[in-house]
């Protein structure tokens, strides 16, 4: 895998998501991705088992075409979203306690 395919499982992990406690809410489409674009969206699906294979779609994080699945997910500490910035993609996080940010720097999608 090139190191501009990810998966979001590698992805999170890489932002430091906590798999003990996270929640994950990605949309389905019976197997395929579903984009933050499209406007057909099924009902999200709450990821309780981490082995779901939701998380191991490859998506490609380079310029050109947003292309992560739409999703959202938290932990004890941080909510996680997708970003994109002239259709490169990628992930970030958002402390839920803004105090965070008086020692960490502000997070700045896109940027």
């Amino acid at each position: 895998m090139s190191d501009r395919i990810q998966t979001l499982r590698k992805e999170l992990k890489r932002i430091g998501f906590d798999w003990g406690t996270g929640k994950i809410i990605i949309s389905d489409m019976n197997g395929a991705k579903t984009y933050w674009y499209d406007s057909d969206r099924p009902e999200p699906k709450i990821v309780t088992d981490m082995g779901d294979k939701l998380l191991d779609y490859e998506y490609d994080t380079s310029y050109g075409s947003a292309d992560c699945p739409a999703f959202i997910a938290e932990d004890k500490e941080f909510i996680y979203l997708p970003y994109q910035y002239d259709g490169a993609t990628g992930l970030f996080r958002v402390a839920k306690d803004i105090d965070y940010y008086m020692e960490y720097s502000t997070p700045y999608p896109g940027a």
